[in-house]
């Protein structure tokens, strides 16, 4: 009998020890994962920063790469030979011009001359009204004016000419003062767009381009003149 209670007993204190053992290496598991998971939880959240830091370090690289007309520090000469303009005061307007570009960066530069030369022809009705009334109308002719300003030029590409040629462009728009010299000395805005077509060596183009010049002349009364130009200019890319 004494026997069998010290075997019950001796056999008690080894069922808990083994799981007071177990107990302790499953607490001490726990323990050691859940230092893991916060090492690597600590490890990943440092490479993230590192290759955020990287990243954000980096320059992103341009939209045009190996760009074939290149106009950053470059002076640039515009000449027209072919323009006319409208401003409703019963005269056809031809004109020429003549202007010098310096691009500062290939967006943006700056227009500090453009010298108009304007030849108004009187049209038919004019010539008309004239014949028959004597009435002349009261207006301001101009044979000079000049501008200078600002060209920025958003957009540049390329297209295929033919399916053999390409042909490189730019797109630009223009913001500028200037003066109208007429029986009065008139300031103007002007503001245009126009299109660079690079067809030779990279620096002779055609630009065709439009322009609206607003200014206002004493007629009987002060009115505001909107001028419309349309103009066919060569250039070439120092």
């Amino acid at each position: 009998m004494n026997i069998r209670i010290r075997f019950l007993s001796i056999f008690s204190k080894t069922i808990c020890s083994l799981i007071f053992g177990l107990i302790f290496d499953l607490t001490l598991c726990f323990q050691n994962s859940a230092s893991y998971a916060q090492d690597l939880n600590t490890a990943s959240t440092q490479a993230w920063e590192k290759w955020i830091q990287s990243r954000e370090s980096q320059d992103t690289p341009t939209v045009v790469q190996d760009r074939q007309v290149v106009k950053e520090n470059r002076f640039q000469i515009l000449g027209s030979f072919l323009g006319t303009a409208d401003r409703n005061d019963l005269y056809h307007h031809y004109l020429i011009s003549l202007s010098g570009r310096y691009h500062f960066s290939e967006s943006h530069a700056w227009e500090f001359s453009r010298f108009y030369l304007n030849f108004p022809f009187s049209s038919n009705i004019n010539k008309e009204v004239i014949s028959k009334t004597e009435y002349s109308p009261d207006i301001q002719l101009s044979r000079f004016q000049w501008v200078s300003s600002y060209v920025w030029t958003p957009i540049y590409g390329k297209y295929a000419w033919n399916g053999k040629s390409t042909v490189y462009f730019d797109i630009f728009v223009t913001a500028g003062v200037g003066f109208r010299f007429a029986k009065d000395l008139q300031p103007v805005f002007e503001t245009g767009i126009g299109m660079n077509h690079f067809l030779w060596m990279k620096r002779f183009s055609i630009i065709p381009e439009y322009r609206l010049r607003v200014y206002s002349e004493q007629r009987t009364e002060t009115t505001t003149v909107l001028e419309n130009l349309f103009q066919l200019s060569t250039a070439w890319l120092f």
